[in-house]
Protein backbone atom coordinates (compact mmCIF):
# COMPACT_ATOMS: atom_id res chain seq x y z
CA UNK A 1 0.00 0.00 0.00
CA UNK A 2 1.55 3.32 -1.02
CA UNK A 3 2.33 5.88 1.70
CA UNK A 4 -0.28 8.36 0.41
CA UNK A 5 -3.07 5.75 0.65
CA UNK A 6 -2.02 4.77 4.20
CA UNK A 7 -2.13 8.42 5.27
CA UNK A 8 -5.62 8.84 3.82
CA UNK A 9 -6.85 5.72 5.59
CA UNK A 10 -5.35 6.89 8.90
CA UNK A 11 -7.01 10.29 8.50
CA UNK A 12 -10.36 8.61 7.80
CA UNK A 13 -10.06 6.50 10.96
CA UNK A 14 -9.06 9.52 13.02
CA UNK A 15 -11.96 11.56 11.62
CA UNK A 16 -14.42 8.73 12.30
CA UNK A 17 -13.07 8.40 15.85
CA UNK A 18 -13.37 12.13 16.48
CA UNK A 19 -16.92 12.23 15.11
CA UNK A 20 -17.85 9.23 17.29
CA UNK A 21 -16.36 10.88 20.38
CA UNK A 22 -18.23 14.15 19.74
CA UNK A 23 -21.48 12.24 19.14
CA UNK A 24 -21.13 10.25 22.38
CA UNK A 25 -20.23 13.41 24.35
CA UNK A 26 -23.24 15.25 22.89
CA UNK A 27 -25.55 12.34 23.76
CA UNK A 28 -24.15 12.19 27.31
CA UNK A 29 -24.54 15.95 27.74
CA UNK A 30 -28.06 15.93 26.28
CA UNK A 31 -29.03 12.95 28.43
CA UNK A 32 -27.73 14.66 31.57
CA UNK A 33 -29.74 17.77 30.71
CA UNK A 34 -32.89 15.69 30.32
CA UNK A 35 -32.23 13.64 33.46
CA UNK A 36 -30.96 16.37 35.81
CA UNK A 37 -32.50 19.48 34.26
CA UNK A 38 -29.23 21.40 33.88
CA UNK A 39 -25.52 20.86 33.38
CA UNK A 40 -24.88 22.47 36.79
CA UNK A 41 -27.15 19.98 38.56
CA UNK A 42 -25.60 17.06 36.68
CA UNK A 43 -22.09 18.23 37.62
CA UNK A 44 -23.09 18.65 41.29
CA UNK A 45 -24.62 15.17 41.37
CA UNK A 46 -21.55 13.61 39.73
CA UNK A 47 -19.34 15.34 42.34
CA UNK A 48 -21.27 13.67 45.15
CA UNK A 49 -23.07 16.78 46.36
CA UNK A 50 -26.25 16.14 48.29
CA UNK A 51 -27.53 19.73 48.24
CA UNK A 52 -27.33 22.23 45.41
CA UNK A 53 -27.29 25.87 46.51
CA UNK A 54 -29.00 28.22 44.06
CA UNK A 55 -26.68 31.12 44.94
CA UNK A 56 -24.01 30.46 47.57
CA UNK A 57 -23.24 34.15 48.20
CA UNK A 58 -25.82 36.78 49.11
CA UNK A 59 -25.62 40.41 50.17
CA UNK A 60 -27.51 41.61 53.24
CA UNK A 61 -26.83 45.29 52.50
CA UNK A 62 -26.00 47.75 55.27
CA UNK A 63 -26.27 46.45 58.83
CA UNK A 64 -26.51 49.17 61.53
CA UNK A 65 -24.62 48.60 64.77
CA UNK A 66 -26.58 46.25 67.03
CA UNK A 67 -29.00 45.17 64.29
CA UNK A 68 -29.28 42.04 62.16
CA UNK A 69 -30.36 41.43 58.60
CA UNK A 70 -31.79 38.24 57.10
CA UNK A 71 -29.71 36.17 54.67
CA UNK A 72 -31.60 33.56 52.68
CA UNK A 73 -30.24 30.69 50.60
CA UNK A 74 -32.32 28.38 48.38
CA UNK A 75 -31.05 24.78 48.54
CA UNK A 76 -32.27 21.74 46.63
CA UNK A 77 -31.98 18.10 47.65
CA UNK A 78 -30.37 16.14 44.80
CA UNK A 79 -30.98 12.73 46.36
CA UNK A 80 -33.87 10.29 46.36
CA UNK A 81 -34.30 10.48 50.13
CA UNK A 82 -34.92 13.28 52.66
CA UNK A 83 -31.85 15.22 53.80
CA UNK A 84 -31.81 17.06 57.11
CA UNK A 85 -29.71 20.16 57.76
CA UNK A 86 -28.96 19.59 61.44
CA UNK A 87 -26.71 22.56 62.17
CA UNK A 88 -24.11 25.03 60.97
CA UNK A 89 -20.97 26.87 61.94
CA UNK A 90 -20.30 30.54 61.31
CA UNK A 91 -17.21 32.72 61.13
CA UNK A 92 -18.96 35.17 63.46
CA UNK A 93 -20.95 34.58 66.64
CA UNK A 94 -23.11 37.56 65.69
CA UNK A 95 -24.91 35.42 63.07
CA UNK A 96 -27.38 32.69 63.89
CA UNK A 97 -29.27 30.13 61.81
CA UNK A 98 -33.05 30.08 61.78
CA UNK A 99 -35.37 27.14 61.05
CA UNK A 100 -32.86 24.41 61.98
CA UNK A 101 -33.09 21.50 61.90
CA UNK A 102 -34.59 21.63 58.41
CA UNK A 103 -35.68 18.57 56.43
CA UNK A 104 -35.56 18.85 52.64
CA UNK A 105 -37.65 16.21 50.83
CA UNK A 106 -36.14 14.35 47.83
CA UNK A 107 -35.82 16.56 44.75
CA UNK A 108 -37.34 19.57 46.49
CA UNK A 109 -36.00 22.98 47.50
CA UNK A 110 -36.18 24.85 50.79
CA UNK A 111 -34.94 28.23 51.99
CA UNK A 112 -32.31 28.38 54.72
CA UNK A 113 -32.39 31.59 56.77
CA UNK A 114 -29.66 33.19 58.86
CA UNK A 115 -29.79 36.39 60.91
CA UNK A 116 -26.57 38.24 60.12
CA UNK A 117 -25.14 40.88 62.44
CA UNK A 118 -22.05 43.01 62.05
CA UNK A 119 -19.31 42.66 64.63
CA UNK A 120 -17.85 45.96 65.89
CA UNK A 121 -15.80 46.79 62.77
CA UNK A 122 -17.20 49.43 60.43
CA UNK A 123 -17.00 48.69 56.70
CA UNK A 124 -17.46 45.71 54.42
CA UNK A 125 -17.75 42.26 55.95
CA UNK A 126 -18.10 38.66 54.89
CA UNK A 127 -19.45 35.81 57.01
CA UNK A 128 -19.24 32.17 56.03
CA UNK A 129 -21.53 29.35 57.11
CA UNK A 130 -20.86 25.63 56.77
CA UNK A 131 -23.85 23.31 56.94
CA UNK A 132 -23.96 20.00 58.83
CA UNK A 133 -26.13 17.32 57.22
CA UNK A 134 -27.42 13.97 58.42
CA UNK A 135 -25.79 12.26 55.40
CA UNK A 136 -22.20 12.25 54.11
CA UNK A 137 -21.57 15.12 51.70
CA UNK A 138 -18.84 17.42 50.48
CA UNK A 139 -18.88 20.69 52.48
CA UNK A 140 -21.80 23.02 51.80
CA UNK A 141 -20.51 26.59 52.22
CA UNK A 142 -22.71 29.70 52.22
CA UNK A 143 -21.49 33.31 52.36
CA UNK A 144 -23.22 36.52 53.44
CA UNK A 145 -21.65 39.87 52.62
CA UNK A 146 -22.61 43.36 53.71
CA UNK A 147 -21.54 46.72 55.04
CA UNK A 148 -21.33 47.32 58.79
CA UNK A 149 -22.54 50.80 59.71
CA UNK A 150 -21.00 52.94 62.46
CA UNK A 151 -21.70 52.81 66.16
CA UNK A 152 -24.81 54.61 67.41
CA UNK A 153 -24.17 58.15 68.64
CA UNK A 154 -23.64 58.66 72.38
CA UNK A 155 -26.51 60.43 74.10
CA UNK A 156 -25.61 64.03 74.92
CA UNK A 157 -24.43 64.68 78.42
CA UNK A 158 -22.99 61.19 78.89
CA UNK A 159 -19.21 61.26 78.67
CA UNK A 160 -17.31 58.37 77.18
CA UNK A 161 -15.34 56.56 79.86
CA UNK A 162 -11.96 55.25 78.78
CA UNK A 163 -10.21 52.59 80.81
CA UNK A 164 -6.47 53.13 81.40
CA UNK A 165 -4.16 50.61 79.72
CA UNK A 166 -2.70 48.04 82.08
Amino acid sequence: MPMNERLRQTCRWMTAGLISFVAVAALAFGGSLLWFGSARTAWAHLNGQVLLVNQSTTSVGTVPHGATRPAEFAVRNLTSRPVQVIGSTSTCTCSVPKDLPLTIPPGQSRTLRFEVGASGEVGPFQQTFQLFLDVPSPPVILTATGEAAGHPPQPEGEPTVLEPAR
